[in-house]
């Protein structure tokens, strides 16, 4: 019943809706005639039973008085009411557009940018994915990836690809496990493997405390073994090729005479050295290593006699430079 009183509904709305479509254009005697028009066909009982035909308002005086009430009352909207139910119509528009737009969340917002992120020089970090831009690649070149808790991945950033090494555990080892990955990855040129490296020296320099400088100390009383490399002896070597390494010297000693030196500890060739005699209190200075290789393996050595105390402190002024906890094994 209920669809059934709808479509009657819907039906009479239809020929009201014609009606009003029709007269817009007839003049009153125009209109006087239609509505003759509605009242003869209800008085012939001309009812058509084919539904293309039927005419809705025509099953009763009661629905054929109120349709005809319609077609008199009828008047043409102004102007002015015309224009003012446009605007009315466009303000509604356009609140709910606004509206709509200040609920929704934007995609926008739900990227860091940035502001929202760390920034270090030409590198975006994100939950531990550090982003490494180059050739004028921006954010929006960016992929997605994401690491695990605890560990560490670079993403090397191009206009039209991208590179992803890692992930990485290890924060100790970092330099050198970085560099290890980059020497065998072909989809990196020399300048791009370069330009990785720069930047996980940056970010170890910036979690270390000592500010991308590496440290090298030892201690030594009278009772120290000179036969112990691992108390006389240092060992490092370089992620990177250097072509010029400055390193800060401090020397110690309370003794008859101590030598340091630094060598390659695979070709045994000499790169730096000095000796000092008697005590020194404090002894501080700057040299210059040059063509210091990433291939190579370096020790700095001390050798003392009669030695009651001696310290030596090595601050070399690059993050590139890692000790090794013990000799590489040769071949």
């Amino acid at each position: 019943p209920f669809v059934y009183l709808l479509e009657k509904e819907v039906n009479k709305s239809c020929e009201l809706s014609c009606d009003e479509k029709v007269i817009s254009i007839l003049n009153e005697k125009a209109k006087r005639e239609y509505g003759d028009t509605l009242i003869s066909f209800l008085k012939s009982n001309n009812l058509y039973k084919s539904s293309l035909a039927s005419v809705t308002l025509t099953e009763g005086a009661e629905q054929l008085k109120e349709r005809l009430g319609a077609i008199m009352k009828f008047r043409k909207k102004s102007k002015a009411i015309i224009a003012i139910t446009a605007i009315f119509t466009v303000a509604v528009c356009v609140c709910f557009f606004v509206t709509g737009a200040y609920a929704a969340p934007s995609a926008a917002n739900d990227m860091k940018t940035w502001k929202d992120s760390e920034i270090l020089n030409e590198i975006l970090t994100e939950d531990g994915v550090y982003y490494i831009f180059c050739d004028g690649a921006g954010e929006d070149d960016k992929p997605l990836s994401s690491v695990s808790a605890g560990s560490i991945k670079f993403v090397l950033v191009r206009k039209d690809s991208y590179t992803s090494i890692g992930p990485f555990d290890n924060m100790e080892t970092l330099m050198e496990d970085v560099a290890e990955q980059c020497e065998y990855m072909n989809t990196l040129t020399q300048e791009e493997k370069k330009l990785v490296m720069e930047a996980v020296a940056d970010i170890c320099g910036n979690v270390e405390s000592d500010n991308k400088n590496s440290i090298f100390e030892m201690e030594l009383d009278r009772y120290y073994d000179d036969t112990d490399p691992f108390v006389n002896e240092r060992l490092f070597c370089v992620s990177e090729d250097i072509s010029t390494l400055k390193a800060k010297i401090s020397f110690q000693m309370d003794g008859k005479s101590g030598l340091v030196e630094i060598r390659d500890n695979e070709t045994d060739e000499l790169i730096w050295a000095n000796t000092w005699n008697e005590n020194i209190e404090n002894d501080t200075f700057t040299i210059s290593l040059n063509n210091i290789l990433k291939e190579n393996e370096y020790v700095i050595r001390f050798v003392g006699t009669e030695i009651n105390y001696a310290k030596i402190e090595v601050i070399f002024e690059s993050g590139l430079v890692r000790e090794r906890e013990r000799p590489r094994k040769s071949n």
